[in-house]
């Protein structure tokens, strides 16, 4: 455990990407938990998300596949959410967001097998990860397969259409976004220490 606090050796590119990715974590958690009109500010959060996660997969190694491929279903996964957010029809809206949830979870899973690859605090990470994102991801799928056994976790909401005209704020989101910032601050603890650049 010791070892895991003892402070390595880390770039520029590694404390600014740790920094972004915990402002990103703490801003993401507090709009999952805020009243709908604050979730427009989470596309504030996902800009520093993309910066950091960016200078994550920098210090990971962009070209290994599994890093590339998260980082290119994050990028997908920010541009739906983005869509969602600016969206006013309601269908359009949970076409978005279903869309964002599949993409950002899919993200979090292929960084987190990529973690398994890597030394003992990176692994340990990358199970609770993998195991955090797989659950949500056969929720979704049942969700849209028996709607009602996705219900507990809000993936009811994402296939019934709001009455009113913007619906911005799903259970299912929230709570995916929750599994996002749980991730992302983990992961820049792991960036700020240098055990990224370590376990390469």
């Amino acid at each position: 455990m010791a070892a895991f606090w003892a402070k390595h050796p880390t770039t520029l590119n590694a404390q600014l990407g740790a920094i972004t990715m915990a402002l990103s974590a703490i801003g993401t958690g507090v709009l999952a938990v805020t009243p709908t009109q604050l979730a427009p500010l989470s596309l504030l959060f996902l800009l520093l998300a993309t910066f950091g996660l960016w200078a994550l997969c920098d210090e990971m190694g962009m070209k290994k596949p599994l890093v590339r491929g998260a980082f290119v279903a994050f990028a997908f996964a920010t541009g739906a959410k983005a869509q969602g957010l600016l969206h006013t029809d309601p269908e359009v809206i949970v076409r978005y967001y279903i869309f964002y949830a599949f993409s950002v979870l899919l993200a979090l899973l292929l960084w987190s097998i990529a973690f398994l690859h890597r030394q003992k605090e990176l692994k340990i990470v990358g199970v609770l990860g993998a195991t955090a994102t797989v659950t949500p991801i056969i929720l979704l799928i049942t969700g849209h397969i028996i709607v009602g056994i996705g219900g507990a976790f809000g993936v009811t909401a994402l296939y019934s259409i709001a009455d009113r005209l913007a619906q911005s704020k799903f259970a299912a989101i929230d709570n995916i976004d929750l599994i996002f910032a749980c991730w992302t601050i983990a992961a820049s603890a792991l960036l700020w220490r240098g055990h990224i650049r370590d376990s390469a």
